[in-house]
């Protein structure tokens, strides 16, 4: 800041043009201020505040010895896998935040993830109520924290915004396609020696209902005409990431220590996995073709050659 002291006496009809002009020129340190200058409005924005907390406990859990019976690359792995997942939800809550909207954006979907998280809770909580919390796993611990963002989502698209919500779009329903994966798990069931049946066939299901949950939101996309807003390109981009490092936890750590009759299920866990991302690849196309086109991460991603 200027000082105001000078040995030369001046006109008090235009000391601030002349205070007002020095401020404007550019010094050494201009850029350092300007940045300092965004991170008021930055901690203002609850979402950005809401991913600094996390990631700060995240690492903390981790470095704490979190996650028991994982290798360190392995926690931090899965950190970064529910961390890309988050990340993805905090942009989507953040344009319906920002813009009082929920157009473009999938109810289906997003119950079809509140299902998907709420059975992964249950599935990776201890047997017993007498541990820790360093003993949980990441999935029953922070993926809490995906299940609520996704509720706070539901809350907006079927309560707060409920007018603009395009369910004429959404038509990929959530009530033909939890049902159809319950069904599948008794027909096709993934079973590990450590496992009982129930464990199993609920562990089945929710890799099926986890597959399948972008598909509301893909269809949507494509009914829309084909131009997709970037916060919802961001959020299917983000999960779609989020489930590659899913199928690289089960290629290089899963499959060491397998008997010789689970085989069967571990590689039907890798072509569900592998099928999985394969259904947004088309989308993941178009994204990346729009990221390497020299589009700024706030344009819209156009899913139609032109």
């Amino acid at each position: 800041m200027t000082p105001f002291c000078n040995s030369q006496p001046f006109d008090d009809d235009n000391k601030y043009a002349k205070f007002s002009s020095a401020q404007k020129t550019p010094g050494p340190l201009q850029k350092y201020h300007e940045a300092l200058g965004v991170l008021p409005v930055l901690f203002r924005n609850s979402s950005f505040v809401f991913a600094c907390v996390y990631v700060l406990l995240g690492l903390f859990y981790v470095l704490q010895g979190g996650h028991p019976g994982h290798t360190p690359v392995e926690k931090l792995l899965n950190l970064g896998s529910i961390s890309i997942e988050v990340l993805g939800l905090l942009i989507l809550r953040h344009k319906i935040q920002h813009r009082s909207s929920v157009n473009g954006i999938s109810g289906m979907t997003m119950l079809m993830y509140a299902a998907v998280y709420t059975v992964r809770i249950g599935l990776n909580m201890p047997d017993s109520w007498n541990f820790s919390f360093m003993e949980l796993e990441l999935e029953a611990s922070f993926g809490i924290i995906s299940l609520l963002l996704v509720l706070d989502c539901l809350r907006s698209i079927f309560v707060t915004h409920r007018s603009t919500y395009q369910d004429d779009l959404d038509v990929l329903h959530v009530k033909y396609l939890l049902p159809g994966c319950f069904v599948l798990a008794i027909m096709l069931r993934v079973q590990f020696h450590a496992w009982t049946t129930l464990h199993s066939y609920m562990w089945s299901s929710c890799l099926y209902m986890d597959v399948l949950a972008l598909m509301p939101q893909v269809v949507m996309m494509a009914r829309g005409g084909g131009k997709v807003e970037a916060p919802i390109a961001h959020f299917v981009a983000a999960t779609f990431l989020s489930r590659v490092e899913d199928l690289s936890d089960s290629l290089l750590f899963q499959g060491s220590a397998l008997h010789s009759d689970e085989y069967f299920s571990y590689y039907t866990v890798i072509f569900i996995q592998g099928l999985h991302l394969l259904l947004v690849a088309d989308f993941m196309y178009y994204y990346v073709k729009a990221r390497t086109s020299g589009a700024g991460v706030a344009d819209d991603v156009n899913m139609i050659e032109v």
